[in-house]
């Protein structure tokens, strides 16, 4: 038998060459496509904070008394709670009639008549209430019943699903932002902030990919 000649090294080398040529421009075919065809989520994503959903009560004092053991403004206080003792004749609990956020309180020992208001209840009710800062040229994107998608501070790896609730017609003042609201499941503190994304459709990956280079030569040749 004759013994097989060895592999030219060269020829190896050439050979490696065109396996990983092959194998590069399949990849580079498989990326073009997806970028192509695979659509990408486009949104609107927003500033927000949460705000107090109901409308303020006012406390009243059942007799005449003196303020004692308030708790703090700001305080969450559940329907039934605590929100005060009055001592005068008789010691008065003072509490809240539904869940809420107390914004202004009487302080200890102060003085209060019958009927005067000892704190400012804010009803919280059931999920939270955020107020976006929209800017003119996106605020025609939200309508009420449209879902959004709430990123909080504290946890922003965790969506929440939320529903616009309200789109004014004017913007805040001062600033041209439009505060537009949004409702969402579960708990959360009084100015606690958070990020809202709204999906205002679909383009193609590599669309999106170049844009921002696109966007970049075009203010390029602009400037020449």
């Amino acid at each position: 038998m004759r013994p097989q000649a060895a592999d030219d090294p060269a020829q190896s080398a050439r050979r490696l060459g065109r396996w990983g040529l092959a194998v590069v421009a399949a990849l580079v075919l498989v990326v073009g496509v997806w970028g192509a065809l695979a659509p990408l989520s486009q949104a609107v994503i927003v500033p927000g904070a949460v705000v107090a959903a109901g409308t303020a009560q006012r406390l009243a004092a059942p007799i005449d008394g003196r303020v004692e053991a308030p708790v703090a403004a700001g305080a969450r206080v559940a329907a039934g709670g605590v929100v005060a003792t009055l001592v005068g004749d008789r010691r008065v609990r003072l509490t809240a009639p539904v869940d809420g956020v107390i914004t202004a309180i009487a302080g200890e020992g102060a003085g209060v008549g019958q009927g005067e208001g000892v704190a400012t209840l804010l009803p919280t009710g059931e999920g939270v209430a955020l107020e976006l800062s929209v800017a003119p040229q996106d605020v025609a994107a939200f309508q009420e019943g449209a879902r959004v998608t709430v990123r909080f501070a504290r946890a922003p790896n965790t969506p929440v699903p939320a529903t616009v609730v309200f789109v004014p017609g004017v913007p805040l003042r001062p600033g041209p932002a439009y505060g537009v609201r949004v409702a969402a499941p579960g708990t959360a503190a009084l100015g606690e902030t958070a990020t809202v994304a709204l999906e205002v459709g679909r383009q193609p990956a590599l669309s999106a990919l170049l844009a921002p280079l696109v966007a970049d030569l075009r203010t390029a040749l602009r400037e020449r």
